[in-house]
């Protein structure tokens, strides 16, 4: 397993590609991890230029996946930031607010 832009486990799915799988709940998304650290800026870009986006939590499940899946990987980028002083609004990459209850 690697680390980068979203984060996988590969369980019972017959895929080529062992960095590329749905999430079990939501089989429209996919999660590709790299091997090769980066900034967050830099994966940002990485992900732009596959045509995907930083993971995005909209869930607690969602946020329970990913945390079981990163929990031996030493860092771990997700799509939130802020541009606020002191960090008071945050927002995924895909420009919805953090939720407050995650």
């Amino acid at each position: 397993m690697e680390n980068n832009g979203g984060y996988i486990v590969m369980t019972k799915l017959k895929v080529k590609d062992p960095n590329l799988t749905p999430k079990p709940m939501d089989p429209a998304k996919c999660y590709w991890v790299s091997a090769k650290p980066k900034t967050w800026e830099a994966a940002v870009e990485n992900c732009s230029h596959q045509r995907s986006q930083l993971a995005v939590l909209k869930s607690k499940e969602e946020m329970a996946f990913i945390k079981e899946m990163i929990q031996n990987i030493p860092a771990a980028w997700m799509g939130l930031s802020t541009n606020q002083p002191g960090g008071k609004m945050w927002m995924w990459q895909d420009g919805s607010p953090l939720q407050e209850d995650l």
